[in-house]
């Protein structure tokens, strides 16, 4: 069993579970992956696009490999352009992170969020996590926790509505 959220499994399973801590890939590590990945799907992907995957998974090996799976199913001609828009993707997940760290106005976030629609809220919530934490670790930042408390709750049975209502969360309290 693999899970990213494993105080959400039952404590009779996590008690018959051994706990992993798994650590990002470098680039060369995940450049390995996704070329053995491929080889033994017997599949020809051009180097640019595996550069593109590698940069838009910041490490994640489940994030390459769903990047990956995205760019096999697609024709070749626009391989490239669906690895960038994972990039596109993270992009706006940044830009609504500073959104709500700068206490930028509902409108603002409400447009962020508009942009956000198609991209798998559970996701998100963890760009944003991600985000936050880094700059709470770098200086006492009372925003930055009362976001964590927003965005502590997975997204995976809620979804966009889940996303929107931790993002109001964060503006009106």
């Amino acid at each position: 069993m693999c899970t990213t959220e494993p105080q959400t499994l039952l404590p009779t399973i996590r008690g018959r579970c051994s706990q992993f801590q798994v650590q990002t890939l470098n680039d060369d590590e995940m450049t390995e992956l996704l070329s053995d990945i491929l080889e033994k799907e017997q599949v020809e992907v051009e180097t640019d696009v595996i550069e593109q995957i590698v940069l838009d998974s910041q490490g994640h090996p489940r994030n390459a490999i769903v990047i990956l799976e995205q760019v096999i199913n697609t024709p070749r001609r626009r391989r490239l352009e669906v690895a960038k828009q994972s990039a596109v993707e993270q992009t706006q997940a940044i830009e609504l992170c500073r959104a709500l760290i700068g206490n930028k106005a509902w409108s603002t976030i409400s447009t962020i969020l508009n942009g956000l629609k198609g991209q798998e809220a559970e996701s998100v919530r963890r760009v944003v996590l991600g985000y936050v934490t880094a700059v709470l670790l770098k200086s006492d930042n009372a925003k930055a926790a009362h976001i964590l408390e927003c965005f502590e709750e997975p997204l995976y049975n809620i979804g966009f509505p889940g996303l929107v209502l931790a993002c109001y969360r964060v503006i009106n309290s």
